[in-house]
């Protein structure tokens, strides 16, 4: 398991070396794009999150400061809106306590090498930032 701490040095934190310009666009997900993340999820992890496993993360709360042991989730969706609404990847993150837990992330075989996994986890971690949680931990399987 790779665990990271998030420091946070400057109001204007670059995580990683500036990307090149892409046409992907992030945004948060809802429980309006089960569908879709389940046929990329079939694609890309061979079905590993269920159609419960998906509502469940979308009926969890918001981070509530006055509870922050209480865990949240935040999933976040790629797309290219000049081609399609199709989900090119999505990612996933579990806020407990003062860790950031990535929990999930997949990527359109047909769009991996592009930016798009690299832009999905660095969209999570200022999340994290945004959410003052002190540690990222990502298990790869």
């Amino acid at each position: 398991m790779l665990r990271s701490r998030i420091v946070i040095d400057s109001p204007s934190l670059q995580l990683l070396s500036p990307m090149p310009a892409t046409t992907h666009h992030l945004h948060r997900l809802t429980a309006a794009d089960i569908d879709r993340l389940l046929d990329l999820d079939r694609l890309c992890l061979g079905k590993f999150w269920s159609r419960q496993g998906f509502e469940d993360e979308f009926q969890r709360l918001p981070r509530d400061r006055a509870n922050p042991d209480r865990p949240s989730s935040v999933f976040l969706g790629a797309r290219i809106p000049s081609v399609s609404d199709e989900l090119i990847g999505f990612a996933g993150l579990w806020a407990v306590g003062a860790e950031a837990h990535i929990i999930t992330l997949a990527v359109h075989p047909d769009c991996r090498r592009q930016g798009v996994g690299r832009a999905l986890v660095e969209a999570l971690l200022q999340e994290a930032i945004a959410q003052r949680l002190e540690w990222a931990t990502l298990e790869v399987r």
